[in-house]
């Protein structure tokens, strides 16, 4: 049995907090450029993994499409062929029974040359193809020595379509059985037209996380090009400086909820990308919120006096983005006087004005 004394305890908490001292120590030596390069780093080598898996996704794709199509089968019976691909030769096919215009799909009652009734499910081509053959020869003479050849899937029949195959049964005065009852096999099973079988859904996931993985390498490599950037802007406006920490620790104005900060003369946000904008340089600034599909995006605009626009993403919904905002206003309207603030006309033709 395991015992736990108090000085067992007293161990594990001194394990604890120096395994965490050094991480604490680290998060404040790190300046907000280090954080983005770790952002970064951790995205490149979660979306590497979804690659590997989106590539063994399609590896994967190919070779169930390859056994699907070598996977055919004579065919046996509705019941013994279920779930297989097969081939059957029909001396007899009626005009289609009921159609589905939609999807593009016919279905014809056929017979096979054993004498096998069965409903085959066929698209535009094969469905003109049987039409053209049985208006040259009506009493289809010449499938008796020629087979129609016709590969699909054996699949179950779509409960909808059951009550239109046993109403045009009942249309064949000859037939040895008037009747189709629910669990009779003509009425359970069709043979859809395919050249293989459906393959499994599950390596299109995998396909997918690969894309995702994509997208996400890309989300870094742009990142990363943002601190490269950004520590090429801040070392031109501040050639001496080497401890970037200063950009945090010497900030007149920090907005933690926006990502934003006020290290003068730059204007600084580090929401997923960093962005710096001198703002001795800037001549008109608004928040824009962007309707797209799914959701709002929220942008925070700066239109610098040579013309460039610098576009610092907000997090947020736009009520709370527009209340916490407001100190930045606030502190641009004392110390920036010449910047216009706000999205109207008099704000854009005092812009252009100074251009």
């Amino acid at each position: 049995m395991l015992h736990v004394t108090p000085y067992a305890v007293g161990i594990l908490c001194v394990s604890i907090i120096r395994g965490h001292a050094p991480r604490q120590e680290e998060h404040i030596q790190q300046d907000l450029f280090d954080r983005a390069s770790g952002r970064a780093r951790r995205t490149t080598t979660i979306a590497l993994v979804l690659v590997i898996v989106g590539v063994l996704g399609i590896i994967f794709t190919i070779m169930q499409h390859r056994k699907a199509a070598d996977d055919v089968h004579p065919f046996v019976s509705l019941e013994d062929s279920q779930g297989k691909v097969v081939t059957l030769n029909l001396h007899w096919v009626d005009t289609n029974l009921a159609e589905d215009t939609k999807n593009n799909r016919w279905y014809h009652f056929a017979q096979t040359t054993d004498g096998q009734d069965l409903v085959l499910d066929t698209g535009r081509e094969t469905h003109d193809e049987i039409n053209n053959m049985m208006s040259a020869d009506p009493r289809q003479e010449k499938l008796k020595t020629e087979p129609f050849t016709y590969t699909g899937y054996v699949q179950s029949t779509d409960s909808e379509l059951r009550p239109y195959i046993s109403e045009r049964w009942l249309a064949y005065e000859d037939s040895k059985d008037p009747t189709l009852s629910n669990t009779d096999p003509r009425m359970r099973y069709m043979v859809t037209e395919g050249k293989t079988a459906p393959t499994p859904w599950w390596p299109y996931l995998l396909i997918a996380a690969g894309a995702i993985g994509l997208f996400m390498l890309f989300a870094a490599l742009v990142t990363q090009r943002s601190v490269k950037r950004g520590r090429e802007e801040v070392a031109a406006v501040f050639p001496e400086m080497t401890d970037f920490t200063q950009l945090e620790t010497g900030a007149q104005l920090h907005i933690p909820e926006l990502n934003l900060r006020i290290y003068e003369p730059l204007l600084i946000s580090e929401q997923g990308v960093v962005v710096t904008a001198d703002l001795r340089n800037a001549g008109w600034m608004f928040v824009q919120h962007v309707r797209q599909r799914y959701t709002t995006g929220h942008y925070l605009q700066t239109h610098m006096l040579d013309k460039k626009v610098k576009t610092m993403t907000l997090p947020g919904k736009k009520k709370s983005i527009e209340q916490q905002i407001e100190p930045l206003w606030d502190y641009l309207a004392q110390h920036h006087p010449d910047i216009q603030l706000g999205y109207a006309k008099e704000q854009r033709v005092a812009y252009k004005q100074r251009l």
